[in-house]
């Protein structure tokens, strides 16, 4: 695992890749997926973010220093899926608000479909093996930090509200105190 930052001269992007799983193999598909994945990030230099494996699809949020997603996208898609899918499946994030609701969008996905409670108790999920509760074939960047403050960020994480609604409650809050 590698600590980032973020860093105006990279660029990120949520991707979602075409994924079926088969089902009583989910644990060999999730290690298919990493395996494949780290794979072609390290040939296009491309860091991992955060990664979800669902039934249908696969979540990842990658960042770069070059223009590189969409190289990495069809690459993926051809060793996943064996077949190209040549639309643009790397959507830009455009600044940090957005980076956050996508990381939040990305480990919540398990929890929206009714899979689980908790983003944290989803075993094919990065966020489970940033948290040590098993290991990783590929390599995640730990961006916001998460092994530093994991009860911070997993109460983020569970609740249902995005990144800029909460920061306006937080800064009602705030304001209410100092009246």
């Amino acid at each position: 695992m590698k600590k980032s930052t973020f860093r105006s001269n990279k660029k990120y992007f949520h991707v979602s890749l075409e994924y079926q799983t088969t089902g009583l193999l989910k644990n060999l598909d999730w290690i298919f997926i990493q395996k494949n994945m780290n794979a072609v990030a390290r040939l296009y230099e491309v860091e991992i973010q955060a990664l979800v494996m669902m039934d249908t699809h696969v979540h990842i949020l990658i960042s770069t220093f070059e223009n590189k997603e969409n190289f990495f996208c069809e690459i993926l898609q051809n060793k996943i899926h064996k077949t190209a899918n040549l639309e643009n499946l790397a959507e830009p994030i455009m600044n940090y608000s957005q980076y956050l609701n996508t990381y939040k969008y990305i480990y919540r996905n398990p929890v929206e479909a009714g899979l689980i409670e908790k983003a944290e108790d989803y075993p094919y999920s990065s966020l489970y093996y940033l948290l040590g509760k098993g290991s990783l074939h590929c390599e995640v960047c730990d961006h916001l930090n998460l092994i530093q403050n994991p009860l911070h960020i997993l109460k983020w994480l569970n609740q249902d509200i995005d990144y800029k609604i909460s920061q306006l409650k937080l800064l009602r809050q705030a304001n209410s105190f100092s009246m």
